[in-house]
């Protein structure tokens, strides 16, 4: 059953002398209740607008979103850093109830229950953030987006900010969340492995457009977008690397007749220049724009 399904989103953002900074261009996805989605691309690719998007942050000025659900409290925010979303002056208990809603009141009992099976202990609830880890900060923020029972889970990075020795046992902690409760993630990160352990499918973004999509190993076993592989390429222990030469476009009003990574990418010809790759379907749910994408 499909949970979530985007199409054609679009977000623009005014600048000065009438310019529009296009921070998300035609980009559709689907997630199927209890699979996970991961959106990688670099930093200004739109993945965090489009997480914003979602969660009714942000308004989009295009496209679609449609959720298939029968809760007024279907998706919720991981944010990017804890210790920043967390109210400081709030106890860890009512930060957590912060998750609730504005409309339901305080529940002592599925607080202590979240709190619980996110990890934290009971005495924990009445300290404030600054007054425990950085690990058990981000267990608070997923308390708080798991407490009003979500069936999406939008994920902003949500190990960014930890140490690498606390950034796996909290990404164990949301793997067994999410197969525990059933729930449908949609996981913003720049790590690719990362998004290989986590998730079921992968798009990819390049300044607010999506350059490929489709079954994560699939993707990531051979890419058939230039970026794609770029990225796969730049991870740490990778010997043989993809270089993208040159400078990003800037997506402040990008042309809308070319490929937008054609003067980073090594095979680009005078048709990326001067055309604008459509998405092309490779094999059933894969997807890629590029002129002269390999079609392994």
């Amino acid at each position: 059953m499909t949970l979530l399904d985007v199409k054609a989103l679009k977000k623009y953002f005014p600048l000065a002398r009438g310019q529009l900074l296009h921070a998300v261009e035609d980009v559709s996805f689907a997630i199927k209740a209890g699979d996970g989605l991961g959106l990688v691309g670099e930093s200004g690719s739109g993945k965090s607008t489009i997480g914003r998007l979602l969660t009714g942050l942000e308004l989009a000025d295009g496209g679609t979103i449609s959720l298939d659900t029968s809760t007024d409290t279907a998706v919720q925010l991981v944010f990017q850093t804890a210790e920043e979303a967390l109210n400081p002056a709030f106890t860890i208990e009512r930060n957590i109830a912060v998750g609730l809603g504005k409309n339901r009141s305080s529940d002592p009992k599925r607080i202590a229950e979240t709190a619980r099976s996110v990890g934290l202990d009971p005495e924990l609830l009445t300290r404030r953030p600054h007054q425990i880890s950085g690990g058990q900060q981000a267990r608070a923020g997923i308390a708080r987006a798991l407490v009003s029972e979500p069936e999406l889970l939008v994920l902003d990075e949500p190990t960014a900010a930890l140490d690498v020795s606390v950034q796996a046992a909290v990404l164990k902690l949301i793997d067994r969340l999410r197969r525990e409760r059933s729930i449908a993630l949609l996981f913003i990160s720049h790590d690719l492995e990362v998004v290989r352990l986590m998730c079921d499918h992968v798009l990819v973004l390049y300044l607010g457009r999506v350059a490929e999509y489709g079954p994560v190993e699939q993707v990531m076993s051979a890419p058939a977008h230039p970026y794609t592989r770029a990225l796969l390429s730049s991870a740490p222990g990778k010997s043989n690397r993809v270089r993208s030469a040159g400078e990003a476009l800037s997506p402040i009003d990008p042309p809308g007749n070319a490929c937008l990574f054609h003067n980073r990418c090594p095979s680009a010809t005078e048709t990326c220049r001067t055309s604008k790759p459509e998405l092309i379907t490779l094999r059933d749910g894969w997807q890629a724009a590029c002129h002269h994408m390999e079609r392994s």
